[in-house]
């Protein structure tokens, strides 16, 4: 699920409940409905503080809806990973370095990449 379809769902799950954004807005403690429609709109994600109060406002799961948002964030994080390693994220393109790493990353064998991620987990101590 990505950011659009989540708000698309918590779209749908407000308007079944008869409420605007500016009532569920009231409810969530904001000054005014933007950031309702940023989520709704798949701009801005619901902020971890906020999932239970969210949740409860539209009668849902609060641990569904973290395990929701949760996935929504982690595609966001892989996609902007695979930009860069594809070489389609234009802040790359100003770094020699970087867009010569991509280069040799694509036409990487599969085994040096392994290699490649093995020495970095080390060096970067992540299990």
């Amino acid at each position: 699920m990505n950011s659009k379809q989540l708000g698309l769902y918590l779209k749908k799950r407000r308007e079944f409940l008869k409420l605007t954004q500016g009532d569920l807005s009231t409810k969530m403690g904001f000054k005014t409905c933007q950031f309702i429609s940023n989520i709704e709109r798949g701009v801005a994600d619901v902020p971890a503080p906020r999932i239970a109060d969210y949740a409860q406002a539209l009668e849902l799961d609060p641990r569904e809806l973290s395990r929701m948002t949760a996935d929504t964030v982690k595609n966001k994080m892989m996609n902007k990973a695979n930009m860069r390693l594809s070489g389609e994220d234009v802040l790359g393109k100003d770094d020699p370095f970087l867009m010569q790493f991509i280069s040799a990353w694509n036409s990487a064998s599969d085994e040096d990449k392994n290699n490649v991620k093995i020495i970095v987990s080390k060096f970067l101590n992540i299990k």
